[in-house]
């Protein structure tokens, strides 16, 4: 994922202060980075489970208007920088947030829900 390309990532003025806040370590990351870190961490290992979830859950994690990935560093998701993480991703106002670590990467998933107006009401 490059960073300049349009996604809620490189335009919602939030979400560009919590990937600036979390330092140099934290960017956006693609579907790519996420399979590497996961055959990485199999370990040259035959996972066959690796493609399915490619097919079936990798879509939900790629940068788009509804949806933020990116990688954060593992070693700030333990004691008081966990709780801080978290005020930091719900100030982004996101639906729901999801992550998953794979070896000594951690990637985190955010997503808006699409429907949802601002101000609390949907259509």
């Amino acid at each position: 994922m490059l960073d300049n390309q349009e996604c809620r990532g490189t335009l919602d003025g939030r979400v560009k202060a919590l990937l600036a806040t979390c330092g140099r370590r934290c960017r956006l990351a693609g579907l790519d980075d996420i399979a590497c870190a996961i055959r990485e961490a199999s370990r040259g290992k035959e996972r066959t489970w690796i493609e399915q979830w490619l097919g079936e859950e990798g879509p939900k994690w790629v940068n788009n208007m509804d949806t933020v990935v990116f990688e954060f560093p593992l070693e700030d998701m333990a004691g008081e920088k966990t709780l801080q993480f978290t005020q930091m991703v719900w100030r982004c106002q996101p639906r729901d947030f999801w992550f998953q670590v794979w070896g000594n990467r951690c990637f985190v998933r955010l997503w808006w829900d699409p429907t949802r107006v601002i101000g609390g009401t949907t259509p």
